[in-house]
């Protein structure tokens, strides 16, 4: 069984492409089948791996994007159709990214009859721009007069209608009988069954990462190797753009001076041009094992985000048996069960974050949550679950 991924990067850039770089390389283990991988933008060490279009096309397409609403109407690449022409199954992940014309691909994906398995990370498949919606609910009927012309993928011109009706026409083209999509979470496939692609099949298969080897390490071993101090409560988080309203890290830069004197934060990712003694950025960190270290090491992780689908940044602090607290907010809610692996806070509530960490971080709770939180990861989120439950999905299809 031949498998084609089809995704915005190869690696970097978000959870999609962790989540189809993982199944592709996991599927490349198993007896009898094979993944390629398609990929538009970065770069890519894998044999099995094809950049769809040169870098600079992408750079291009994403200006006239930025300016026009729209991209370019390039034509699919030769080198394209033949891995298209050569799989069993499409596999799409993100086609947002300005780095192919979707309408080619679909039409070309339709012409051929091809099987697809779509997964949704988002919800830019059935909206006229917005890959989040921020609660704005006019993709049931028909999008226009967009109030999130700035929030990702950007643009100056609103044509968010004829987006939509564009996309209804075009992704309603799949053969009903030969393709599935498929959400991490429960929430994504209720705003799927509320959109134009509600008589397609729907399956929830929620997303999957690897085991952690550092959970019989004392964690002063590892705040030793990052020169963090040992006798503090260490509260993790993954800083985004401070200016990505999506992300929420405003809402904990808005409790730092509130924290006790025993807790520190540390963050990984972008770098906030702030200064605070409670606050320590380790910046971006690339290798696998040291971000598994980081996770290990800290007490607590906080995911302030406001609109999210089933972040993987979750699993993997899950997997160290780290307890999270996070906003209500979509996938998430399904994640965090409230009280057992973590701590549900009310969306926006700096107060109630607060108030929700203080408690997490006493010594008690954190030994019980610890547990819980490694169980409960064994049984839902285990890299060998998720694989699995692909691989029957493909042979289903």
């Amino acid at each position: 069984m031949n498998i084609l991924h089809i995704n915005t990067r190869y690696i970097g850039g978000g959870g999609a492409a962790s989540i189809a770089n993982l199944l592709h390389n996991e599927i490349n283990k198993q007896e009898g089948m094979k993944s390629r991988f398609l990929y538009g933008r970065g770069e890519s060490n894998d044999p099995n791996s094809v950049k769809i279009s040169y870098e600079f096309e992408s750079y291009i397409s994403a200006g006239i994007t930025r300016v026009f609403g729209e991209s370019l109407n390039r034509r699919l690449s030769k080198r394209a159709k033949k891995e298209i022409d050569n799989a069993d199954i499409i596999h799409i992940h993100n086609l947002h990214g300005y780095y192919v014309n979707y309408e080619n691909l679909i039409d070309y994906i339709v012409e051929k009859d091809k099987k697809v398995v779509w997964t949704l990370h988002d919800t830019w498949a059935f909206t006229g721009r917005c890959a989040f919606t921020f609660g704005c609910e006019k993709w049931k009927t028909g999008c226009g007069n967009c109030k999130n012309l700035s929030i990702y993928p950007t643009t100056k011109r609103d044509v968010s209608d004829r987006l939509w009706i564009k996309k209804k026409n075009l992704f309603t083209r799949l053969n009903k009988e030969k393709a599935i999509f498929v959400t991490p979470s429960e929430w994504l496939k209720g705003l799927v069954k509320e959109s134009f692609l509600k008589e397609y099949k729907v399956e929830v298969i929620n997303n999957g990462v690897e085991k952690s080897n550092f959970l019989d390490i004392d964690k002063s071993i590892l705040r030793k190797q990052f020169n963090l101090p040992l006798d503090k409560k260490i509260v993790l988080f993954v800083a985004a753009d401070p200016n990505d309203e999506r992300k929420g890290v405003k809402y904990i830069l808005d409790i730092l001076d509130k924290a006790d004197d025993n807790t520190l934060f540390v963050s990984m990712g972008k770098k906030i041009d702030i200064e605070n003694e409670k606050l320590i950025q380790l910046g971006y960190i690339s290798d696998r094992k040291a971000i598994y270290k980081v996770y290990r090491m800290s007490d607590v992780f906080v995911i302030p985000s406001l609109d999210d689908n089933f972040p993987t940044t979750v699993l993997e602090a899950f997997a160290n048996g780290v307890p999270v607290i996070g906003f209500d907010s979509g996938g998430i809610i399904e994640q965090i069960v409230n009280g057992i692996n973590g701590y549900l806070v009310c969306n926006k509530d700096s107060s109630n974050l607060h108030e929700k960490i203080k408690s997490a971080i006493d010594e008690k709770e954190i030994n019980q949550l610890e547990e819980r939180v490694i169980t409960i990861f064994n049984r839902r989120y285990d890299l060998k679950n998720f694989i699995c439950n692909y691989i029957k999905l493909y042979n289903y299809i």
